[in-house]
């Protein structure tokens, strides 16, 4: 299924992050995967951090971002 195939994509790269820096790596795959997949209206995601609060959030995942 392309969805599933997707996510391994991006778990591939994610597991092998050795830095945060490569995290901008995940999220430009991250950003290939959900165009490729067109899913209508989905072409974003906020990231917050829960227990562990992240100040402000990523958004704008898809085209023009």
């Amino acid at each position: 299924m392309d969805i599933e195939a997707a996510v391994e994509r991006v778990r591939v790269h994610a597991m092998g992050m050795k830095t945060v820096d490569d995290l901008k790596n995940v999220i430009q795959v991250l950003r290939q995967e959900l165009t490729k997949l067109d899913l209508k209206g989905q072409k974003s995601i906020h990231i917050s951090g829960g227990k562990h609060q992240i100040p402000g959030k990523f958004s704008g995942i898809g085209n023009g971002g």
